[in-house]
């Protein structure tokens, strides 16, 4: 924090938020005989509007009290909040305020700012003082001052300079890579003046018209990237340029001119330099020119890049296209989530690191890190994992290429599902792979082209070896080639080893990209994700609900193809509703702070129950419709169709193998239609692609997506179960069984259940298993209960 100031400080309750809250602080009696201050001093007093900005589409005319009655904030203790509202208040007052009293009434706040501290200095109520930005220590442990010293400045923010590299920065020819680093240099470009760019000792170049000055090193540098063009001319023969250059040029004889020749577009300059050499040095610049991408930390950002910006503007003002292309700019490196540090034994030199793990497992790791303004973090697991994992990949690989324990098949590689789906695979995780680099998003393109790649691949063996057929040889080719040209940029070493593996001509990393064989099917994807994802993770987790009582030995899937008439109705009105936009789709915890949102969905709400089609359905209709809402907001628009999108029962039946061994037991598939005596209530739950499977063959039995089990149990005598009160804890008793107690048939501890429930409606969304239940046992007739 600073230690100096003026001590004088003007609250301004209209545009503060730290300031409204401690002012509507002191209106409260209690705050007020806290402090000792006399109810006289703050009630006469009300808010004065200064400013008028527009905030969420609407002239604010006391931003400090809206934010802060739209965050909630309660108090001056609610600091989260307040920085919040601090942030949107001084951001855009600053940037898009106008003022509506004072002098300056009707100008803009940013320049009103500048003409009040013009105003002030004239009136002598004010002077020009100078000081860090923040405390500043030297390494001799010194404290550092603002020196009053003669200094050089740039102008930097000069109106017209800086409109030329915001136009440019907003562009269609710079690229920034991510929104965050983009507003950085936003940011840089709204407050970057007058900067010195001299001092008066230290190394650095001297300044060209006062030779007695240095050029800062932050100032300097800024176009450097140009001498790398022609840098092969002047001292090729040595880094330091000790031994010349293959131009055999001399230091003294790169006047000027000549540099304005080669840079500048300038006339043929005096010189004893052949014409030819300088003809072929202009030629590589303009070959090499403009920079495409420069690498650099997000430190630098806030001067010395946005500087490289503004010097590019002003050495080739007439040349946009010369100016830099791209900055991609990162945060520190942290190790295994500490900060890096020699004390803590978490300090590696490059040649260290590499030592230690190979120069591909770092590279793992360094890909690993991060791909935002953050700090990065490298963790040495990633390393390690990637230096166990390679060797085992080659070996595979081998015995892949050979055919040896594995034996591929050699027919057409779109003859089944499975193979079609692979081959999408394949094509989608290159697609988004080669996206990803090209967006230096290389956690994402490690993700994508190695994790994904290698999973892919695992799964599609996985589902052949349960479906006891060969994985097909052109895919399983084809998957080799790709991984190693798509990891390259990573791992060149492990690849190009590969590579060889392969008898492939060259070298990897000139390997073209490859072509994918078709457009990416989202359709395929979505069966995959259904196929070997969902729905076994489902039906896996109600096994283990199912097994509690003893594991099943066998289950019946059941699809159904439509949903029932009224929720037809209802997915029908809620896609009209989302074509004409008049459909919230966000997210459950937006839709509590959105307040259009929950208008416009009670409005939604209201249509559907004015249906008289829907009025039996009204205690379940609230809660299917939200329900839908929610899936629609994370899932899309796809959410709200009426049917599947694809043949569910051809798709199962085409994979039954793979259930059966996931699953460990039989599996039968039926249309919900063709349920089994006794299944037919459970079923009543089965939706589009959301399945229901009865497990049966052991005491207790379970079922998937909200229905009960078949099986045998008790039929008579006392509850050997105790009963529940909670409905929560009864709908996860009962997601596992038909009845009460597990068995095939209703028992006296259905009946007492049935006294304990709570008096009026069940929510059928919220506890499916509970109603389902209910539903089933109160047909019941007063003489079958007497029986149980």
């Amino acid at each position: 924090k600073m230690d100096k100031g003026t001590g004088i400080v003007t609250s301004v309750p209209s545009d503060s938020p730290d300031d409204y809250a401690a002012f509507m602080d002191l209106m409260k009696p209690g705050k007020r005989e806290h402090h000792g201050i006399k109810a006289e001093w703050v009630e006469p007093f009300e808010l004065i509007p200064i400013i008028d900005v527009e905030i969420d589409g609407e002239i604010r005319t006391m931003a400090a009290q809206y934010m802060c009655e739209k965050l909630g904030v309660q108090s001056q203790n609610d600091t989260v909040k307040l920085l919040e509202a601090h942030d949107v208040c001084y951001k855009l007052g600053f940037d898009k305020g106008i003022m509506s009293a004072g002098p300056f009434k009707g100008q803009p706040v940013k320049k009103a700012k500048l003409d009040a501290r013009a105003q002030m200095v004239k009136d002598n109520q004010a002077f020009i003082y100078s000081e860090p930005e923040k405390k500043i220590v030297s390494r001799s442990g010194d404290e550092c001052v603002v020196a009053s010293i003669d200094q050089w400045y740039l102008k930097y923010g000069e109106e017209g300079w800086k409109n030329q590299v915001e136009n440019h920065l907003n562009g269609d020819s710079f690229v920034t890579y991510n929104a965050r680093i983009k507003e950085s240099f936003q940011d840089a470009l709204s407050w970057l003046k007058e900067w010195a760019c001299s001092r008066s000792f230290g190394l650095g170049t001297r300044v060209p018209w006062d030779e007695k000055f240095v050029i800062e090193s932050l100032s300097d540098s800024t176009v450097y990237m140009a001498y790398y063009t022609v840098a092969h001319f002047l001292q090729d023969k040595a880094l330091d340029g000790s031994k010349g250059g293959s131009g055999n040029i001399k230091p003294e004889q790169m006047t000027e001119d000549v540099w304005d020749y080669i840079y500048l577009k300038g006339q043929m300059p005096k010189t004893d330099i052949p014409k030819s050499l300088l003809e072929e040095m202009r030629k590589e610049f303009r070959f090499w020119y403009p920079m495409d991408l420069r690498v650099s930390g997000k430190d630098l950002i806030q001067n010395h890049l946005t500087m490289s910006l503004y010097n590019h503007a002003c050495v080739w003002e007439d040349e946009p296209e010369l100016w830099p292309r791209g900055f991609f700019c990162n945060g520190h490196t942290m190790v295994n989530n500490e900060k890096m540090s020699k004390s803590k034994g978490n300090f590696f030199t490059l040649a260290d690191i590499i030592q230690k793990h190979s120069a591909d497992a770092v590279r793992f790791a360094c890909a690993n890190c991060g791909d935002t303004l953050e700090d990065g973090n490298f963790e040495e697991p990633v390393a390690t994992g990637a230096l166990l994992k390679m060797p085992v990949f080659i070996e595979a690989m081998k015995a892949l290429i050979t055919g040896g324990d594995e034996p591929l098949d050699i027919g057409k590689e779109d003859s089944t599902f499975l193979d079609r789906w692979f081959a999408n695979e394949l094509n989608r995780l290159t697609s988004e792979s080669k996206h990803h680099y090209a967006t230096m998003y290389y956690r994402e393109a490690l993700r994508t082209s190695w994790f994904e790649f290698c999973a892919c691949f695992d799964q599609y063996r996985d589902v052949c070896k349960a479906g006891k057929r060969k994985m097909n040889k052109t895919l399983v080719m084809r998957y080799l080639e790709w991984q190693m040209i798509i990891l390259s940029p990573i791992a060149p070493h492990f690849c190009e080893h590969g590579w060889g593996l392969l008898n492939k001509s060259g070298s990897v990393l000139n390997a073209r990209w490859p072509e994918l064989t078709k457009p990416v099917d989202s359709l395929i994807v979505s069966q995959g994700e259904y196929m070997f994802d969902k729905v076994p993770h489902d039906f896996i987790k109600l096994l283990e609900k199912a097994s509690k009582g003893g594991k099943p030995t066998s289950a019946t899937v059941y699809v159904a193809l439509k949903y029932p008439d009224w929720k037809v109705t209802v997915l029908s009105k809620l896609r009209e509703l989302h074509d004409k936009k008049q459909l919230p789709l966000v997210s459950p915890d937006e839709m509590k702070s959105n307040a259009e949102a929950k208008a416009q969905w009670t409005v939604v709400m209201m249509g559907l129950m004015q249906d008289p089609s829907l009025k039996p359905f009204a205690k379940l209709l609230g809660p299917f419709a939200a329900f839908t809402r929610d899936e629609a907001a994370q899932l899309g628009a796809s959410a709200l169709s009426a049917q599947a999108p694809f043949d569910e029962l051809a798709l199962l039946m085409e994979n039954v193998d793979y259930l059966k061994d996931k699953l460990g037991m039989d599996v039968d598939i039926f249309l919900a239609e063709q349920a089994k005596t006794g299944h037919a209530d459970l079923v009543s739950n089965a939706q589009p692609s959301k399945p229901v499977v009865v497990y049966a063959g052991a005491s207790g039995g379970g079922a998937g997506a909200g229905a009960g089990a078949a099986g045998k149990g008790k039929t008579n005598g006392s509850s050997s179960v105790p009963l529940i009160k909670d409905l929560r804890a009864l709908n996860d008793h009962l997601s596992t069984r038909s009845y009460f107690e597990g068995g095939g048939v209703p028992t006296a501890a259905d009946a007492g259940q049935l006294a304990q429930l709570p008096k009026g409606a069940i929510n059928a969304e919220q506890y499916p298993h509970v109603a389902r239940w209910h539903r089933h046992v109160v047909h019941f007739s007063p003489e079958q209960k007497s029986k149980w």
